[in-house]
């Protein structure tokens, strides 16, 4: 009689999420949904510790996202000796510089680094792992001092957050609208709001182009208020609207007929290490990005480096029937190319 196969188990991963806003949903929560849907592995997460070693008798792997403190600190030590009596994988994600000396001054969040403890406590958990992921070439090359295994893994957006919401006619008939809406989607972090750096942020090289062109184009910045233009957003001739949650903002935005999305960035090392998450979500909605000449958007059709820059290419793009049609598709074929539901595969490879 011939015997029957063990059922072989499914593998098991386990998250610990640090961000239930935007990286939560990019580096942990959306893979693992994408993943557990596929049934090639399992995969749990918590915010809170766990220190019950059964716990991670079955796991493959665990992530950390990152974590920085003195306790998390002592949590990944237990992690590391944990791993090495049981086996599994222990690696850490990360989207962001923490590094006080690379965070720019104007950046809102960055007292919540300036603490020499947690810097000491960031840098050795960041040497107690297996394998570090990043999201982009730039941001391996500045961990690679912290430890020697990091591994590129970009940002994938799954199909049911933004797939479906383009519509090619709608955008063209949008292009003929008589003063061009131009669209700055980010977060307060991006803007000088405490005059850290007296007033050099992320958009102060274009600050003169809006003032100069508010009667001109409508101006539209979601999220946060840069100083520098508080004026312009009293009076009216400037829009800002308030955060969306992360589910309902690209329908929000689609309402709004935006006709030219901008990323802007001032130069640094901090920037260079972002991912292309703005081109992602122009390319949802077919929407030309104009994006700062970084390695950041090396892969956007449009970049630009002054303002003159910026407005040349706005204007190139409002005039230009034929060529806006080609870059509002050229846009969403980016887009195309990043799924989740096509990329999943290089999360279970590390995992």
């Amino acid at each position: 009689m011939k015997s029957t196969p063990a059922k072989v188990k499914t593998p098991r991963f386990h998250d610990f999420i640090a961000d239930y806003g935007g990286c939560g949903h990019w580096r942990m929560i959306w893979p693992q949904m994408i993943i557990n849907g596929t049934q090639k592995m399992f995969g749990s997460n918590s915010a809170i510790m766990i220190s019950d070693e059964s716990y991670y008798k079955s796991v493959s792997s665990v992530r950390i996202q990152r974590q920085v403190t003195s306790a998390q600190l002592s949590f990944a030590s237990e992690l590391r000796r944990k791993a090495d009596r049981i086996g599994f994988k222990f690696i850490y994600d990360i989207d962001d510089i923490f590094v006080i000396k690379d965070i720019p001054m104007y950046n809102a969040f960055r007292s919540s680094y300036d603490n020499a403890e947690l810097q000491d406590s960031a840098k050795k958990i960041l040497n107690l792992v297996d394998m570090v992921t990043v999201t982009c070439d730039t941001m391996k090359d500045y961990y690679s001092q912290f430890n020697d295994n990091v591994v590129v893994v970009k940002n994938y957006p799954p199909r049911f957050w933004l797939d479906g919401i383009y519509d090619h006619e709608t955008v063209m008939n949008n292009w003929t609208r008589k003063r061009t809406r131009i669209m700055y989607c980010g977060s307060g972090a991006h803007f000088d709001l405490r005059n850290n750096n007296n007033g050099v942020d992320d958009i102060s090289h274009i600050v003169k182009l809006i003032r100069k062109t508010c009667d001109v184009y409508e101006w539209v910045f979601m999220g946060g208020e840069p100083p520098a233009i508080k004026d312009l957003i009293k009076s009216g001739k400037v829009t800002v609207h308030k955060w969306q949650s992360i589910y309902n903002l690209p329908r929000f935005i689609k309402n709004l007929n935006i006709n030219i999305f901008i990323a802007p960035l001032h130069d640094n090392i901090f920037n260079r290490c972002k991912s292309d998450i703005k081109i992602l979500e122009a390319g949802a909605l077919g929407v030309p990005c104009i994006c700062q000449d970084m390695i950041t958007y090396d892969n956007s059709p449009l970049k630009f480096k002054t303002a003159d820059d910026l407005h040349d290419q706005i204007e190139l793009l409002r005039g230009d029937y034929g060529l806006y049609s080609k870059l509002s598709k050229c846009y969403n074929d980016v887009l195309q190319s990043r799924w989740l539901d096509d990329n999943y595969q290089k999360y279970i490879d590390i995992l």
